[in-house]
């Protein structure tokens, strides 16, 4: 399983990370079908299966774009200024 992509996942906008995360569930489902014995195809088939929800639930998550993120904190109250 090609690991170069772990670390880079969290930094990258989320269409990346999707794609990032599908490509690590390819990879791990490659080394299933590579495995010698069933406790490693299985194992490499939940990794997979890990990669994919992530994904799944990634694309799921509304994402708002840099306008709205100005709009929304720009709606924060401002921090009250203590009395002397």
């Amino acid at each position: 399983m090609d690991t170069r992509h772990m670390g880079q996942a969290v930094t990258d906008l989320p269409e990346k990370r999707i794609a990032k995360y599908r490509h690590m569930a390819a990879d791990a489902r490659e080394s299933a079908t590579k495995a010698k014995t069933r406790e490693v195809k299985d194992a490499y088939n939940s990794i997979a299966s890990v990669w994919e929800a992530l994904a799944v639930e990634l694309q799921a998550k509304p994402r708002k774009r840099p306008k709205d993120l100005l709009a929304s904190t720009q709606k924060l109250p401002g921090l009250p200024i203590p009395p002397r």
